[in-house]
């Protein structure tokens, strides 16, 4: 069961404020002179796990990101991750749903007394992504080495499988692979998906792609390697896939890419924001990952991203009742951004490996951060 959960935050700039009393509001805070404030949890409402799409897949798992079209308020989009893969990575096409929302306030509920379900999900179609040439992509790891070239982009990253993918008899064969992370919506209708990979057209075909800052890329043996160490469920249920080292020494961490992304709203600036710290900068130890970068793109021309500006974004700090004193604080890394205006952005930062399912049923830290870069040092050309 999906949940979706919506809430007011009222925004003023300083001098201008809003007067909301004490007791009609959970928080409140000020970054850089302009204030926010949550007031209240608005709805929710659930898609079943069960619920199938229109290729007979599930489409239970749509919580990698979510974004609202702007100019239809009421269509969701909604991004699954790259399909089921606690035993291995899948040979799952990735793809975005389009959900209509229809939303039933209920004004006379109380925190004693809440309303039931009033935010209802009606699943209209689904956008499969392909490639340039017209091949589909894939939830599959990237290869430790080699990629794929096509004229006027960047080299993309490869995952090359055997048989029919699944274990049985079959041709192979290679594809673009797609660890589906941020999604960020264009005025013309296509939308960028965060992974190294995108944007793609509403139709779901590749139409421009942006290669990171050398900084960002991960290295192994002096060589370029996007494995995230992520074998394929047919490779003995994900035995392994013989990369050395696991864990790149340089560039993005294993599983730690592009998990925020967002665009502006005239639709001319796209930035992404690591999950955590580069492997070089401490990204290896959750107790020192705490220093992440944010790039901005220019994209005034979508399918010829211009690199921008660079900042580096400190991610908050809480300490896990479960750890020894040694092992706190660690760092609440980031799975998703909104660009709010005037340089400032919400961030969901949070805490792992614990809620409702795990062995800490408590979540110690899940916010939504304000930052703000009006002030930041562009970085931009460093490595």
């Amino acid at each position: 069961m999906i949940f979706a959960r919506l809430a007011t935050v009222v925004g003023a700039v300083a001098g201008v404020a809003t007067v909301v009393a004490q007791s009609a509001f959970v928080n409140q805070t000020t970054c850089n002179g302009k204030q926010y404030t949550y007031q209240e949890l608005v709805d929710y409402g659930a898609i079943s796990g069960d619920a199938s799409d229109e290729f007979g897949d599930t489409i239970g798992g749509i919580g990698s990101s979510l974004a609202i079209d702007r100019s239809i308020p009421v269509v969701l989009w909604a991004l699954p991750d790259r399909g089921w893969n606690m035993e291995g990575t899948l040979n799952f096409q990735p793809r975005i749903y389009k959900l209509d929302i229809l939303f039933t306030p209920e004004p006379s509920a109380t925190v004693a007394n809440q309303s039931g379900n009033n935010l209802f999900f009606t699943y209209k179609e689904t956008v499969r992504f392909f490639g340039l040439d017209g091949t589909p992509c894939t939830g599959l790891g990237a290869d430790p080495m080699g990629h794929l070239s096509f004229a006027s982009f960047p080299d993309l990253s490869v995952a090359t499988y055997t048989g029919d993918s699944f274990g049985n008899v079959g041709p192979g064969g290679r594809r673009v692979p797609v660890d589906a992370k941020g999604l960020a919506l264009n005025p013309d209708g296509s939308f960028w998906v965060s992974d190294e990979h995108g944007p793609f057209s509403a139709a779901g075909l590749l139409i421009a792609a942006i290669r990171p800052v050398d900084a960002m890329i991960p290295m192994r043996n002096g060589t370029e390697s996007f494995s995230a160490d992520s074998p394929p469920f047919y490779d003995n249920k994900g035995a392994g896939d013989d990369v050395f080292p696991a864990n790149n020494p340089t560039g993005r961490d294993n599983n730690h890419g592009f998990e925020g992304l967002t665009v502006t709203g005239g639709g001319n600036a796209l930035y992404v924001l690591m999950q955590a710290a580069l492997n070089q900068e401490g990204g290896t130890n959750k107790q020192t990952e705490w220093q992440t970068r944010l790039v901005e793109y220019d994209i005034t021309v979508p399918s010829a991203p211009q690199y921008a500006r660079e900042f580096v974004v400190p991610l908050p700090l809480y300490n896990d009742p479960t750890a020894k004193a040694s092992k706190n604080p660690k760092v609440a890394a980031q799975p998703e951004i909104f660009h709010i205006q005037d340089g400032q952005f919400f961030v969901l930062a949070r805490d792992s490996g614990a809620g409702h399912g795990q062995s800490s049923p408590l979540s110690v830290y899940r916010h939504i951060d304000v930052f703000d870069i009006a002030s930041a040092t562009d970085i931009k050309g460093s490595v």
